[in-house]
């Protein structure tokens, strides 16, 4: 009964049973100073030898007091980042612009906000025609800052099919129709006098037709519609030009802008593979087929970096989701064109579902056929300066390559097996003939 009692009292921590608690006045800065006196009278008096002996608290004791800087600035060096960027405008990479020193008034607020309105409005006709004349020459350069540089298409991929060169041999092409495309807006860098980053076009292809996307749009987005009297595209790519390939917006662009036995450059959206393995997704080899491998024959083996960082490497290819990227194929041949139907022909086979949207422009480093190229792009109507008389141009018809048969061409024959045998047997005759003189 007695233990119970003095358990159930214990349990429940009564006051009366505990006992007073006592504190110590001990800090560590006297702990510091006894052990100084400790291992002085050891002999240790070098200041270096016992500093590994103190625990982080004690050091922070023993810590000396932080040195402040005492240099002054001269009045030469910067002293802000502003002032550094004032005498290097250089590095800022853009022509800076000067800074106003006046006081800040209404007029001044009124010229800044003008400024501002004026990059989201439609650049007129006559600044672009001072900056590109509606006729020009395609300019070649070793530089590329240099070099003209013409805008691109943007068109739907149809499919895949064959055709034949002159020596009868297959050759893989792709059919791409060249959408509704026209030009929405002009873009001018500030190097050219603009307002923009780059010196670049807005090139919209077809006519957004979904009205729940229309009603989404914004009243900014709409107006920017609008204020260039263009309607919304159904898919829309910029492209960086030089300033004397820009065009007008509402300008339209069709196939006629590529020629044939030229290579271009295509852009386009993957298909989606869904979730794959290292040896579909990466092309790895895997493991091997016997010979110990148990269930592990397509793994990737080994990921981690073994004893040394014991982690995976950041990028380290693994299975995961494939395709739905953006894909780039560069130097394909342009093998025909048919204008009647807004079509073009190219060698290869280009990424993307049937139907899917393409992008298409001039692969400049590859046989660029700079002499007789439609430059800034194909007019089937030129304006001439004068008395307002134009002069229609006719369209090409359908050309083929000439590295392509086409099918009007006539029939390519074989000499066939006995051909190759009388060949043979000519050749051995002058070897034989030679050797006998």
């Amino acid at each position: 009964m007695i233990k119970s009692a003095s358990t159930l009292i214990c349990c429940h921590r009564s006051p009366l049973l505990r006992s007073p608690t006592t504190t110590t006045t001990t800090t560590l800065p006297l702990l510091v100073h006894a052990r100084e006196i400790k291992r002085e009278a050891m002999g240790k008096k070098s200041k270096d030898k016992w500093k590994h002996w103190l625990t982080d608290e004690e050091k922070f004791w023993k810590r000396e007091p932080h040195k402040k800087s005492t240099r002054a600035l001269t009045p030469e060096e910067p002293k802000t980042l502003l002032e550094l960027y004032k005498r290097n405008p250089a590095w800022l990479g853009y022509e800076r612009l000067a800074v106003k020193t006046e006081p800040l008034t209404r007029k001044f607020i009124d010229e800044a906000l003008l400024k501002e309105r004026e990059k989201n409005l439609r650049i007129s006709a006559e600044t672009i025609l001072a900056v590109a004349p509606p006729q020009g020459k395609w300019k070649h350069h070793e530089k590329k800052w240099l070099r003209s540089e013409r805008t691109g298409l943007i068109g739907k991929k149809l499919g895949s099919s064959s055709v034949w060169n002159k020596s009868g041999l297959r050759m893989h092409i792709t059919v791409i129709q060249i959408a509704d495309c026209s030009v929405l807006d002009t873009q001018l860098s500030r190097k050219d006098g603009g307002y923009d980053r780059n010196t670049q076009m807005i090139v919209g292809a077809d006519k957004l037709e979904d009205d729940e996307l229309l009603a989404s749009f914004s009243r900014e987005k709409a107006m920017w519609y609008a204020n260039r009297n263009v309607a919304p595209p159904n898919f829309w790519a910029r492209f960086v030009v030089s300033k004397d390939a820009l065009l007008l917006p509402g300008t339209k662009l069709d196939v006629n802008h590529f020629k044939v036995d030229q290579k271009v450059m295509v852009w386009a959206i993957s298909k989606k593979k869904g979730f794959q393995g290292v040896m579909r997704r990466h092309n790895f080899k895997g493991m091997r087929a016997s010979h110990g491998v148990t269930k592990t024959h397509r793994k990737a083996g080994a990921t981690s970096g073994g004893t040394g960082t014991s982690s995976v490497s950041v990028r380290k290819k693994g299975a995961g989701n494939k395709g739905g990227e953006w894909k780039c194929e560069s130097g394909m041949k342009v093998l025909r064109v048919i204008p009647e139907l807004n079509i073009l022909v190219v060698r290869g086979s280009v990424p993307g579902p049937l139907g899917g949207y393409v992008m298409l422009r001039d692969c400049w480093w590859r046989d660029f056929p700079a002499d007789d190229i439609p430059f800034p792009t194909h007019y089937p109507q030129e304006m001439v300066e004068g008395e307002g008389d134009t002069i229609t141009t006719t369209d090409g018809y359908s050309l083929w390559s000439h590295w392509a048969h086409a099918p009007t061409d006539p029939s390519i024959t074989y000499k066939g097996y006995d051909w190759m045998l009388e060949e043979e047997a000519r050749i051995a005759a002058e070897l034989a003939k030679k050797k006998n003189q």
